[in-house]
């Protein structure tokens, strides 16, 4: 009895110290989306690829995007996944490696209704000038769409984004095509005077980025290897187009039958400019 009792003990000690051998990755819960987001869902699914015991756990508390990046600067966040962007790209570590391949920098609208039929009649850059645009604080997909003549306004958060396009305090809130439907289904179900407008896409280079604190040489090199073994296998493009945001937002963009507007992203860094072509995404 007293053998058994030992043995017990000793394979608990032994699950008690693997448990607590894991490595933890904290991701931050973005304006509150939870375990739905994106980033989140695909470190569950690299990670796990690599020779290492990784546990990657959810922030409790929401935070936007400056709060989530300062506090990947004090080290309470151990990754961040944003656009690109040269400051961001200075402050920390990127794998460049763009997640999304790409998908983000192509922008569909939520508009509201009653700007239906003015959106329908732009066909140039020139026309959508006249139009206001509204980004998250701190989001490069402002700057670049403010360095191609569109008025910018801005806002914390994709919720006071949204409330915002919905009382007409701006014309337009461009998203990536993988984002556009599910936050409007998300943070616009009680607001049926939106809509996602459907003739136009605003299209630039862009991508979002894994980001680690300077520094984090391992999870830096972990989370690459982590990609490439997951583009290797397959199972990184099953994932984007199987993910609830890209499956529906390929779905019901109709991305080949919109009319493109093209803008410069003055923004890109060298690196940036060197990522392998099959990373992105191809329209056909």
């Amino acid at each position: 009895m007293r053998k058994a009792v030992i043995i017990f003990g000793m394979i608990f000690f032994a699950i008690t110290l693997f448990c607590s051998s894991k490595m933890e990755v904290i991701y931050p819960n973005r304006d509150g989306i939870g375990e739905q987001a994106f980033g989140y869902q695909l470190l569950k699914l690299i990670l796990p690829k690599i020779d290492k015991e990784y546990s990657v756990k959810l922030a409790p508390e929401s935070s936007n995007q400056d709060r989530a990046l300062a506090l990947l600067e004090n080290g309470t966040y151990s990754v961040v996944d944003t656009g690109i962007g040269p400051d961001f790209e200075n402050r920390f570590d990127a794998i460049y490696i763009p997640i999304d391949m790409g998908l983000t920098g192509w922008r569909i609208f939520i508009i509201n209704k009653n700007q239906k039929n003015d959106f329908e009649k732009i066909k140039t850059l020139e026309q959508l000038r006249n139009k206001k645009a509204g980004q998250g604080t701190g989001w490069t997909d402002g700057l670049i769409i403010e360095k191609s003549g569109i008025t910018v306004l801005t806002a914390p958060n994709v919720e006071n984004l949204v409330l915002m396009v919905s009382g007409d305090r701006f014309d337009f809130f461009p998203l990536g095509v993988n984002e556009t439907h599910g936050f409007l289904k998300e943070y616009g179900r009680d607001l049926p005077n939106l809509m996602v407008e459907e003739t136009l896409v605003l299209a630039y280079p862009f991508a979002r980025l894994f980001y680690v604190k300077k520094g984090n040489v391992n999870l830096h090199k972990d989370i690459q290897l982590g990609l490439e073994k997951s583009y290797g296998d397959g199972s990184f493009k099953k994932f984007i187009e199987e993910h609830p945001f890209f499956q529906e937002g390929l779905r019901k963009s109709d991305l080949k039958n919109r009319t493109i507007i093209r803008i410069d992203n003055p923004f890109m860094t060298e690196k940036f400019k060197k990522i392998d072509s099959k990373w992105w995404y191809k329209i056909e």
